[in-house]
């Protein structure tokens, strides 16, 4: 191969190598304008709306309107949510005591409570209460006097007196009553009582009859407790 051979020969391939670049090109797909969406979704969201049927506005000045005064708000008081919530009457909180229970006596019949406080304040000035007892159920009083005996010998070292004995004379030994929410069963009313001294108390539940003239027919001791003592 002579000189002028060869540099022809080095011409032809980038040309030819050139227009093979430029078939390979010329097939690639492209994309055309007309392919492009022609709306915008704002055109297309405002046309549909406009399409759409619409009711009329309700109660179109509700909100701007000025609250009517709350009864029983007073008139220098504005009107709003925070007022209208003070005012919902709020269920009442009734005290209770943890090893005892509620003090709710809003269940407890006048005449249980009645016969109730008759008995407690008999106990209290260490007198003979078997008035309040119904009929053949003296048993379960003098049964109360021997566990509250026996109750302030274990608790308080005391020698608690028993009205029913022979003594002239009555011996105070409790200072104060407490009276717990009743328990209402079919024919009588449980009503838990907790008698106080100076080193405790003692709790019972007196049984009452639920008739015209409520009478105690069982009393029982649940507990007791010495100050200072778990």
């Amino acid at each position: 191969m002579n000189r002028g051979t060869f540099l022809l020969s080095a011409l032809l391939v980038p040309v030819a190598f050139v227009s093979l670049s430029l078939t390979s090109c010329s097939g690639t797909q492209g994309i055309s304008p007309t392919d492009l969406p022609q709306e915008t979704l704002r055109v297309i969201s405002a046309r549909r709306s406009d399409a759409a049927l619409w009711t009329g506005e309700l109660e179109k000045t509700r909100l701007s309107d000025p609250v009517a005064h709350l009864s029983g708000l007073a008139p220098s008081v504005e009107p709003s949510l925070y007022s209208a919530a003070v005012m919902v009457p709020a269920a009442l909180v009734m005290p209770s005591l943890s090893d005892f229970g509620s003090l709710d006596l809003s269940s407890l019949p006048a005449s249980v409570r009645t016969a109730v406080d008759g008995f407690c304040r008999l106990v209290l000035a260490g007198e003979d209460a078997r008035s309040y007892m119904a009929e053949g159920m003296l048993f379960s009083l003098v049964l109360f006097y021997a566990d509250v005996r026996q109750y302030g010998r274990q608790l308080f070292s005391a020698d608690i007196p028993t009205p029913l004995a022979a003594e002239s004379v009555p011996r105070p030994f409790f200072s104060a009553y407490i009276i717990g929410a009743p328990y209402a069963g079919e024919e009588d009313m449980e009503v838990p009582v907790r008698f106080l001294c100076a080193d405790g108390y003692i709790d019972c539940a007196l049984f009452v009859t639920m008739h015209d003239e409520p009478q105690i027919q069982q009393i029982r001791i649940t507990g007791g407790k010495r100050n200072g003592k778990d």
